[in-house]
């Protein structure tokens, strides 16, 4: 059941981000890799539907891609 349920709302906001800004069909794959050794690695992300919504969040992982912290805001 908890595939499905991501596999749905990977659906939903495929069909909203083409509502809002009109993209095209491509795919793109993203693989997140490992810092270095010893280091960490900041990843961001947000979103924002205009006069709507809009949230943001971030991780932080070490070299064996273990969180450190995180945070969101929405």
């Amino acid at each position: 059941m908890h595939v499905r349920a991501r596999f749905k709302e990977y659906e939903d906001a495929i069909r909203m981000d083409k509502k809002v800004v009109g993209r095209n069909n491509e795919v793109m794959l993203i693989k997140w890799n490992l810092p270095k050794p010893g280091m960490t690695k900041l990843n961001v992300d947000g979103a924002c539907i205009k006069g709507v919504a809009a949230g943001c969040g971030g991780t932080v992982r070490d070299d064996k891609a273990h969180m450190v912290e995180n945070h969101n805001n929405d």
